[in-house]
């Protein structure tokens, strides 16, 4: 059963430490955005194993963006939402918002309806990774361009193709012990403060 202890979170729910922000900055016009990459962490070492062997990568990356200059949203194990500027060892590409009005909300709603509720806060590094994530966001609130979509996106199917079998397995694996370590260490945030929370999630559907 989904959200009923530590191990579990209801699909398209996010963590507290993502609610509680929002919750305060969530009504926050969107004046800029900035999408980053930087080489994953585990980048050197695919390169020593082979893993990008025929493709035209010298680096697996990891998305995200920087919205109004100090807030930080990805996805990795979990959805992350918190206040950062751009990484210092990141390429970045500002988003061309076209005059629309969109709030924090708004940006995050519309990307959980495109994605529906299990893909928006669920992760997969093969289909459902950081760049889908990315990109979803942008398709959902009428921000997609050629420029954005290739600064984006790696095709990650050659690099799987060069991965060992057991590999994907044991990603996938470790992803599930990121999100169940985030949900030990956060729980679930039922406390009095949660009335006010569900208040405002029936307006924003968080």
């Amino acid at each position: 059963m989904q959200g009923t202890g530590i191990f579990f979170r209801d699909p398209g729910k996010l963590s507290p430490k993502v609610r509680q922000l929002i919750e305060k900055v969530g009504e926050e016009k969107i004046n800029s955005i900035i999408l980053f990459r930087r080489p994953i962490s585990l980048s050197k070492f695919a390169k020593f194993v082979g893993v990008l062997k025929g493709t035209s990568y010298d680096d697996l990356m990891h998305l995200g963006m920087i919205i109004n200059k100090k807030y930080l949203l990805d996805k990795q194990d979990v959805i992350h939402f918190e206040p950062s500027g751009v990484p210092s060892d990141a390429e970045k590409l500002e988003v061309s918002l076209d005059g629309k009005e969109i709030t924090i909300n708004e940006l995050l709603e519309k990307t959980r309806k495109r994605m529906g509720n299990s893909d928006f806060t669920s992760y997969s590094s093969k289909n459902n990774n950081c760049q889908d994530f990315m990109l979803n966001i942008l398709a959902a609130n009428g921000l997609s361009s050629p420029e954005y979509t290739k600064f984006i996106k790696q095709d990650l199917e050659k690099v799987f193709n060069n991965l060992p079998s057991y590999a994907e397995k044991i990603a996938d694996f470790v992803t599930e012990a990121g999100r169940v370590a985030e949900r030990v260490m956060e729980g679930e945030g039922y406390n009095a403060d949660m009335h006010n929370f569900n208040l405002h999630r029936a307006k924003c559907n968080f």
